[in-house]
């Protein structure tokens, strides 16, 4: 009598330990237009430090699935473009869980770009010295002594490993 009273003990236990281990998380992503959200990201967080438990993505119509370890954990649910959401994993089932938009609007947008002052043509290095910072240098000596590859000799110029260099005004 008394193997059967530990052995019923022990059976119901299994049960409750697999009842409090084992929850599955499930619901559908939809966007604000009842669209189904897939590949929405899906994150079971444990309370009180948010730390990262487990993970998923939402399928192509916006169901998906986790499995809660434990009763103090909540889920995150984000996406691109849309606002994140925290939800308790009570219920289980979660139902339709409809995201909103977080877009942000830029105002007015400005590229620059710049050709580069020195580039190589053939076997030539061609600076040039119009509309850039080398047209402030001052003298034609001074130019030649701020473009790259070029030092200065005494009273002649030479370019790094070619010799003394054909100059063209």
């Amino acid at each position: 009598m008394k193997k059967l009273k530990i052995g019923l003990v022990l059976f119901a236990g299994t049960f409750a330990f697999q009842e409090l281990t084992a929850q599955n998380i499930s619901g559908k992503l939809v966007d604000e237009n009842n669209q189904p959200l897939p590949y929405a990201n899906v994150v079971l967080l444990s309370l009180p430090d948010s730390t990262f438990i487990s993970g998923t993505i939402s399928n192509e119509n916006g169901s998906f699935t986790l499995q809660a370890t434990s009763e103090k954990q909540i889920v995150r649910i984000s996406s691109i473009g849309y606002a994140t959401i925290y939800k308790p994993i009570h219920p289980t089932d979660m139902g339709i869980v409809q995201l909103t938009s977080d877009a942000q609007l830029l105002g007015e947008v400005i590229v620059k770009g710049n050709l580069p002052v020195t580039r190589m043509k053939g076997d030539a290095m061609v600076t040039s010295v119009e509309n850039s910072v080398l047209s402030k240098a001052g003298s034609a000596n001074d130019v030649l002594g701020k473009i790259p590859g070029i030092t200065k000799t005494q009273d002649s110029y030479e370019v790094f490993g070619k010799g003394t260099p054909l100059i063209y005004i």
